[in-house]
């Protein structure tokens, strides 16, 4: 990577194709925390803070509201 040059905070992708399999895998297992983070981590680069949220509770060393305060700014 060039210097001064940032990473793109996410390349468009479809998210849901990226997502549907991460949610069905949960669906089969909802304490699946890698599977959690994954997501967690998916919609925070995408800028979803919301959905980043609703999956990241019950997480460990997740604050509870962290993402949910963030889109109230």
């Amino acid at each position: 990577m060039e210097p001064g040059h940032q990473t793109p905070r996410f390349e468009r992708v479809d998210l849901r194709s990226t997502t549907l399999p991460l949610k069905a895998r949960l669906e089969e297992d909802p304490n699946d925390e890698g599977t959690r983070e994954a997501l967690v981590s998916i919609y925070r680069q995408a800028g979803h803070l919301d959905q980043a949220g609703r999956y990241a509770i019950g997480l460990p060393g997740e604050p509870r509201n962290k993402d949910s305060a963030l889109t109230r700014r």
